[in-house]
C-alpha cells in the first residue's frame, strides 16, 4: 500500500492504494421430471430461439433525496427487476448499493415508473429479467476525497499493516462517505479490513462495492480497478458463485489486464464451464443478515439445508419468466430450461443460515 497522492482543491486522490414453462418441484429425492411420462415418443426437432432482453426506453425520473442534498451525498443502487409483456417493471429488488437506504428507496420508486420495451422470445413479448444501475450524483463528477476521509483512510492502512484491530475499528468507523470517489475507496478499505480480520464473504462484499458493477475504472486507478476485478473473480470462484464469476470474467477480459495473467486464469474459467454441464453437485453457504439473500443460479437443480432460522419464500427472476413459491425444505427443485438463466432471491427470518446445493 502506498501513501496518498496529490491534492485536488480541497479533495485528494487516493491513487496507488490497493490495488410458459414451469418450475418443476419434485418431492422425493432423485425423482426425475420424466417419471411416469411416455418416453417412447420421437424427439421433437430442435429449434433455435431468438431471445432479446428488455430495453429501457426512458430513464426513470429521480427525485434527489433532500437529506442527501443537504450533506452533498452521492451514491449508487444496483437493481434487479422483471419487465412484463407490455414493458412495465415489477418485482424491483435492490441487488447491491453504496449502502444508503434513502437512495435505495428512491431508486426502487423511480424504476417502478420506468418504461421498457419488453423482452422478446421469437418475436413475441414475454416477461423477462434485467438489471439497472441508478447513480445519484451532482453535475460535477467526484474528483477526490475530503482531507478527513484521506486522513482516516491512511490511519486504517497503517492499523491494518500493524495488525492493530482497535485502531483499525476506529478509523473504519470514522470513514464518512459523501461522494462516489470516496465510496469506491471505502470498498477497498472494508476489503483491507476483512482480509486481516474478516471472512471471504466480507472481502468479496468490499471488492464488489469498490468495483460498483462497473466495467471500467471511474474512481479507482486503472491498475487498482484491474487488481480489484481479479481478486473479486478469485473470491467469487472460491465461494462457488460461479455464475457471477462468469459475468465478471467478461469485464476482466476487457479491463486491459496483461495477457500473461489472462492465460493463468483461463484454466480456472474453463473448469467452471465444465462444472455447469457436469453431473456433480456443489454447495454454497449463505445467510439472511437482513432477511434476504440473492445468487445467480448456475445449474438447473437445487435444494436447501437450513441450519438455523427459517426461509419463507424463494423468488426466481429469469430471462423468460418470474416465479415465487413458498419454501419447502424437503423438496428438491428443477427449473425447466425454458425459463432460461435465473437469479434467485430468498426471503425469510433475519439471521437464517443455510446451505444451497446445486446439481
Amino acid at each position: 500500500m502506498n501513501d496518498t497522492g496529490t491534492a485536488y482543491g480541497h479533495r485528494k486522490h487516493l491513487a496507488g492504494l490497493l490495488v410458459c414453462a414451469s418450475l418443476l418441484p419434485f418431492g422425493a429425492r432423485g425423482q426425475s421430471a420424466t417419471d411416469g411420462a411416455d418416453t417412447s415418443a420421437p424427439a421433437a426437432e430442435i429449434q433455435t430461439e431468438e431471445l432479446r432482453a428488455p430495453l429501457l426506453m426512458k430513464r426513470p425520473a429521480l427525485s434527489y433525496p433532500e437529506e442527501e442534498m443537504h450533506r452533498n451525498g452521492e451514491g449508487w443502487v444496483q437493481l434487479g427487476l422483471m419487465v412484463d409483456p407490455v414493458g412495465k417493471p415489477f418485482e424491483v429488488t435492490v441487488v447491491a448499493s453504496s449502502g444508503d437506504k434513502v437512495f435505495e428507496k428512491e431508486a426502487v420508486r423511480a424504476v417502478e415508473q420506468a418504461s421498457y420495451q419488453p423482452g422478446m422470445l421469437n418475436g413475441r413479448p414475454i416477461e423477462s429479467a434485467t438489471q439497472l444501475k441508478i447513480v445519484f450524483r451532482f453535475s460535477e463528477p467526484s474528483t477526490g476525497a475530503s482531507e478527513d476521509f484521506v486522513h482516516q483512510y491512511v490511519k486504517l492502512q497503517k492499523a491494518v499493516e500493524a495488525k492493530d484491530r482497535s485502531a483499525a475499528d476506529r478509523a473504519l468507523k470514522n470513514l464518512e462517505v459523501r461522494n462516489l470517489y470516496e465510496d469506491a475507496y471505502f470498498g477497498l478499505a472494508t476489503f483491507m479490513y476483512a482480509r486481516q480480520w474478516g471472512d471471504e464473504a466480507q472481502q468479496l462484499s468490499g471488492l464488489r462495492r469498490a468495483i460498483a458493477y462497473e466495467s471500467t475504472a471511474h474512481y479507482l486507478s486503472a491498475q487498482q480497478f484491474r487488481s480489484a476485478l481479479v481478486q473479486c473473480l478469485a473470491l467469487e470462484v472460491k465461494l462457488h458463485h460461479y455464475a457471477e464469476a462468469q459475468h465478471l470474467w467478461a469485464n476482466v477480459l476487457r479491463s486491459g489486464i496483461e495477457p500473461g495473467a489472462i492465460e493463468k486464469i483461463k484454466p480456472m474459467m474453463q473448469q467452471l464451464s465444465r462444472i455447469r454441464t457436469s453431473e456433480g453437485a456443489y454447495d454454497v453457504s449463505g445467510s439472511l443478515p437482513d432477511g434476504t439473500w440473492g445468487l445467480d443460479l448456475y445449474k438447473r437443480n437445487f435444494h436447501f439445508k437450513v441450519s438455523a432460522g427459517h426461509i419463507a419464500y424463494v423468488k426466481l427472476r429469469c430471462s423468460r419468466g418470474f416465479v415465487r413459491f413458498a419454501f419447502d425444505p424437503d423438496i428438491q427443485y428443477r427449473i425447466n430450461s425454458k425459463y432460461g438463466d435465473c437469479e434467485m432471491e430468498l426471503e425469510g427470518e433475519v439471521g437464517t443460515q443455510f446451505t444451497l446445493t446445486q446439481f
